[in-house]
């Protein structure tokens, strides 16, 4: 046998060697860690439903939390562009749940309960805040519709509350983180 026809074993592992140790290096995700909360998508974290962030570390209702202070203009029930000045004070109660106390200066017994949400599917970050029902101090129950829009330290408002009497305020305004 040839001296040449034994290297070609040779040569042939070194090329194969060569060919998966850079197929390897490609992998966009490979050095990418999205944590117990997301996955690597084309070197990107896309995040499981309740967190956000690069890392997908974040959950949704964190970024609520603190005390804001409400600028709001509502009409109906309680007048006619009445403006409507409090404090307001967010609570996380899980990674899709936020608890606001005093929510639009109702003397509420119990806090509300808003849903943190993206307003897109495909968006990053979720910004949009929900509620259905709450019951106030004076033991009317408001129904709640209507979308509150986070961005940084600001929550833009426009909902409409209506009364278990079929009355109902319609109130838009601004909250500022405190």
């Amino acid at each position: 046998m040839s001296k040449k026809l034994l290297y070609l074993p040779v040569l042939m592992m070194l090329a194969i060697a060569l060919f998966t140790t850079s197929c390897g290096s490609d992998d966009p995700c490979k050095d990418v860690d999205c944590g117990a909360n997301g996955s690597c998508l084309d070197g990107s974290c896309v995040c499981n439903e309740g967190y956000e962030g690069s890392a997908c570390a974040d959950e949704w209702a964190t970024k609520f939390a603190g005390s804001w202070k409400a600028a709001e203009t509502c009409t109906g029930d309680i007048g006619t562009n009445v403006p409507n000045n409090y404090n307001a004070t967010i609570s996380k109660v899980d990674a899709f749940t936020i608890r606001v106390a005093n929510f639009g200066a109702f003397n509420l017994a119990n806090s509300v309960d808003l849903k943190v949400s993206r307003v897109a599917p495909a968006d990053a970050t979720a910004n949009k805040l929900t509620a259905t029902s709450f019951v106030d101090s004076q033991n009317r129950k408001h129904t709640f519709t209507g979308e509150m829009a986070a961005n940084g330290s600001t929550i833009t408002v426009n909902y409409t509350t209506t009364y278990d009497d079929n009355t109902s305020d319609v109130c838009t305004g601004t909250w500022t983180k405190q």
